[in-house]
């Protein structure tokens, strides 16, 4: 289960975080948005405990590492809530004003598609307040213990006969080193420990952010902080829809930052690199400058400070998917021209085709680059 024994570094950093909040929700709530001085002079403030909490977070542990994206998360929407979408309490008396501001802090779901009666089917009826609870609940308790199954020993323990059925055979190759170059020294036991690897990476976070998602929503709903309704869009897609790399970020995988990444990039896009939105090259250069950021959030989140160890792989990680999805946005469009040139009619046959592709072309990304880029981070950070 989660260790419910919080570290100093950790109670620190809530403590931090806590303050910050207290800073700059007075100021969504009171100070207008022409007044953009005052709004970054209360950013510049807020940011004093918040780097405080980073600086005291234990990085070697995996709660100290995601308490410091989360952290860095809260700075990023900061300035996106306060300097960039300028959000304002509407007029009222002081405590609607107040309350509102209370409010926008799980305003994180704005990147969520709104919710739907197709929605409303996980929690069997309408949005009513207690059954909206009662799924979260149920949600938060599933989420929680199939974390533990995947980051304990409860699926090693399921996949061990699989590992000692194959171990005869040996291992040949490096799973650390391409998968598509040595594809033809590999074991079955290589390739099941790939396929391991890759679930242990992919799949913990996925119940890890579901868990933080449901926490976050019985806080609003039992406080009254937001519409029940808001609540019943699942924080994670549908995975049939992931059938390209982009489709992976843009239809399945959750979108907790999303506007703040696509706002932030924006604002460097045009008052930085002065680029004129809507071209072809700022649509480019946002696709990498989202992906920068994620990027850059990322590393300084999970980096640990081992010695040698090359923490920037998550920053080419971050930086080959945004290359990749160019590359299929490229590939996607000669394919349709091809076909029309040809005159050949998109069918359900070809269509079928192209998804069918797009999975295998899907677990092969991450066949290769997941091992590539972190393995040999993790293994070097063993050793330290």
């Amino acid at each position: 289960m989660f260790n419910t024994t919080f570290e100093p570094s950790i109670t620190g950093a809530l403590l931090s975080c806590t303050i910050a909040h207290l800073i700059g929700l007075p100021a969504i709530a009171f100070i207008p948005p022409s007044a953009i001085k005052s709004r970054y002079a209360v950013l510049f403030l807020a940011f004093i405990p918040l780097t405080l909490s980073i600086l005291q977070l234990d990085k070697t542990t995996s709660l100290g590492q995601y308490s410091k994206m989360y952290v860095l998360g809260v700075m990023l929407n900061a300035h996106d809530f306060l300097c960039l979408m300028r959000l304002s309490a509407p007029p009222g008396s002081w405590w609607s004003k107040w309350f509102w501001a209370m409010g926008s802090s799980f305003s994180s779901r704005r990147s969520l598609p709104p919710a739907t009666t197709e929605n409303n089917k996980f929690i069997l009826g309408a949005a009513t307040k207690w059954r909206v609870m009662a799924y979260h609940a149920l949600k938060l308790g599933i989420s929680i213990w199939m974390r533990d199954f995947f980051t304990g020993t409860g699926l090693y323990t399921c996949v061990r006969p699989l590992f000692e059925y194959f171990r005869p055979l040996g291992t040949n190759a490096n799973i650390g080193e391409s998968f598509l170059l040595n594809f033809p020294s590999y074991t079955p036991l290589d390739d099941l420990f790939r396929i391991y690897f890759i679930i242990t990476i992919l799949v913990p976070p996925y119940f890890l952010f579901t868990a933080v998602h449901s926490t976050a929503a019985l806080l609003a709903v039992s406080l009254h902080l937001s519409d029940p309704s808001r609540w019943t869009t699942p924080l994670f897609g549908d995975i049939r829809e992931a059938y390209s790399v982009r489709r992976w970020y843009s239809h399945f995988w959750h979108k907790l930052l999303r506007k703040s990444f696509t706002h932030n990039s924006a604002w460097i896009a045009q008052k930085v690199l002065r680029m004129r939105s809507g071209t072809c090259q700022y649509r480019i250069v946002m696709l990498f400058l989202v992906f920068a950021l994620s990027g850059l959030l990322h590393t300084a989140a999970l980096a640990t400070n081992g010695g040698d160890c090359n923490d920037w792989m998550q920053m080419w990680y971050h930086f080959a998917i945004a290359v990749v999805m160019v590359l299929e946005d490229l590939v996607a469009r000669v394919w349709c021209e091809g076909l029309s040139y040809l005159g050949v009619r998109r069918g359900w046959w070809i269509v079928r085709g192209e998804v069918l592709f797009g999975y295998v072309w899907l677990v092969l990304w991450f066949l290769e680059v997941m091992p590539l880029v972190f393995l040999p981070n993790i293994f070097c950070k063993a050793q330290v």
